[in-house]
C-alpha cells in the first residue's frame, strides 16, 4: 500500500495549520511549521505539496522557495494571499497562488490538483529517462534495433508513458478548468463577514441566545409558572401563553430568532455591515431588557 501524500503548511497562525490537519488527515500526511526553521526541519524529499502563507514574516518568499527547491525539486508551491496577485506578483517561483480562507471542498481540490500536477511532472521525467537510454542504445547497435528486446520495451514504455502524460493532462485541464471557475467566484464576490472573523459572528450570537433566548425564557416561564399570583405584564407574551401555552411561547421565540439570524447571515454575504451586527444586537438588548423587567416582577 503506497504512503499516504504529505502536505507541508507553513503558517504562523496554529488556527489555520490546525484547519488544513483536520480536512486533509484522513487521506494526507500533514506537517505544521510556524516558521524558516521549522519549515527546512520538516521539509525533506517525501513532501508533495507546500502551502506557504503570506503572513509569514521572518523570511521573505522568495527566499524561502529557493531554500526548499534546492533539497527538492519535485514538489508543488502554493502561496496562501489574502488579495488577488497582480501581474507583478505572478513571477515568485510558486506553481499557484490561492486566496484564502478557503473552505474543506476549495482545499481538497486544490491538493488533488497539484498532485495530478507532480504526477504529469514524474511522467514526463520518465518519458525523457527511456528516451535517453532507447537513443543510447540506438548509438551502440549496428543492425536492425527493432529485432534487440530491450529497444522494443523501452519503444513499448515510451508508448505508455505518452499515453499516460496525454490521459493526466486531460485530467488537470479538467481540475484547473473547474478551480477557474471556483476562483472567478471567489475574486467577484466578497469573502462573507462571518467567514473573514467567524469568532466574533459566534460571539455575538452566543451572547444574545443567553440573554434573548436563555435569560428571558426563565426569566418569563419561572414566574408565570411557578411564582402564585404573577401575570405576564407583556401583553405579547402574555397572549400566546393564555392561547397556546409555554410551547407557543417558545415558537414564537425561535420565529423571531431565527429571522434575525438570516438578516444576519445575509448581511455577512453581502458584506453589508449594518445589517451583520444590527440584528445581534438588537436581540441582545431585547433579550436583557426583558430579562430586568421580568426579574423586577419577580422582586
Amino acid at each position: 500500500m503506497p504512503d499516504p501524500p504529505v502536505i507541508l503548511v507553513i503558517t504562523p497562525d496554529p488556527t489555520r495549520s490546525e484547519r488544513v490537519a483536520r480536512w486533509l488527515g484522513n487521506t494526507h500526511t500533514v506537517r505544521t511549521a510556524a516558521d524558516r526553521d521549522a519549515a527546512l526541519q520538516e521539509f525533506d524529499t517525501a513532501v508533495d505539496v507546500v502551502l506557504v502563507d503570506e503572513e509569514l514574516s521572518d523570511v521573505p518568499l522568495e527566499e524561502l522557495l529557493g531554500q526548499l527547491k534546492a533539497l527538492q525539486v519535485g514538489c508543488q508551491y502554493v502561496h496562501l494571499v489574502t488579495d488577488p496577485p497582480g501581474l507583478e506578483e505572478m513571477g515568485l517561483g510558486v506553481d499557484e497562488r490561492v486566496r484564502k480562507p478557503l473552505d474543506r471542498e476549495e482545499l481538497r481540490s486544490l491538493v488533488t490538483r497539484l498532485e495530478k500536477r507532480k504526477d504529469v511532472q514524474e511522467a514526463v521525467d520518465s518519458y525523457f529517462s527511456a528516451l535517453s537510454k532507447r537513443r543510447a542504445l540506438e548509438a551502440e547497435m549496428v543492425s536492425d534495433p527493432e529485432n534487440d528486446p530491450r529497444y522494443r520495451a523501452l519503444s513499448g514504455e515510451l508508448l505508455g508513458r505518452r499515453r499516460q502524460i496525454e490521459s493526466l493532462l486531460t485530467q488537470v485541464e479538467k481540475k484547473d478548468h473547474e478551480s477557474t471557475t471556483v476562483n472567478d467566484r471567489i475574486n467577484t464576490e466578497p469573502t462573507p463577514l462571518y467567514r473573514a472573523n467567524p469568532y466574533e459572528f459566534y460571539g455575538l450570537w452566543l451572547f444574545a441566545a443567553l440573554t434573548y433566548g436563555v435569560g428571558d425564557l426563565f426569566s418569563t416561564a419561572y414566574p408565570v409558572l411557578v411564582v402564585p399570583g404573577i401575570e405576564e405584564a407583556n401583553p405579547i407574551v402574555d397572549t400566546l401563553l393564555m392561547n397556546f401555552g409555554i410551547g407557543g411561547f417558545l415558537f414564537f421565540k425561535l420565529f423571531v430568532f431565527l429571522i434575525l439570524i438570516t438578516i444576519s447571515v445575509q448581511g455577512g454575504r453581502t458584506a453589508d455591515r449594518f445589517s451583520y451586527y444590527w440584528p445581534p444586537l438588537l436581540a441582545t438588548v431585547l433579550g436583557a431588557g426583558l430579562t430586568v423587567w421580568n426579574l423586577r416582577l419577580i422582586g
